[in-house]
């Protein structure tokens, strides 16, 4: 579950940072963000940004990207204690 929770932390701000930037670019941000789970194995993740329009932000702006995974979607079976949980993190930064 740690490790679970760590990947979804880690996928949160390598796509938080990635649209951060000057140019940055949220379907390539998305694809960072997917990449870092799927390198450990997460499947099924959803990327949500808020808010939704982060690279038309003005320099300055605040925004927030919120990773989920469900709670089993590193389970070699359909059964175990995190089937019905929701692993989340969020992110939050300022557009460059």
């Amino acid at each position: 579950m740690l490790f679970l929770r760590q990947a979804v932390v880690q996928s949160a701000y390598e796509t938080a940072k990635s649209v951060a930037k000057t140019n940055g670019v949220q379907a390539n941000a998305v694809t960072l963000g997917e990449q870092v789970l799927t390198s450990r194995g997460v499947v099924a993740p959803t990327i949500v940004f808020n808010p939704a329009d982060v690279q038309g932000l003005a320099p300055g702006t605040p925004f927030s990207v919120t990773v989920s995974v469900p709670g089993d979607s590193r389970s070699i079976t359909a059964i175990g204690p995190f089937n019905s949980l929701t692993i989340s993190a969020r992110a939050a930064m300022v557009k460059e």
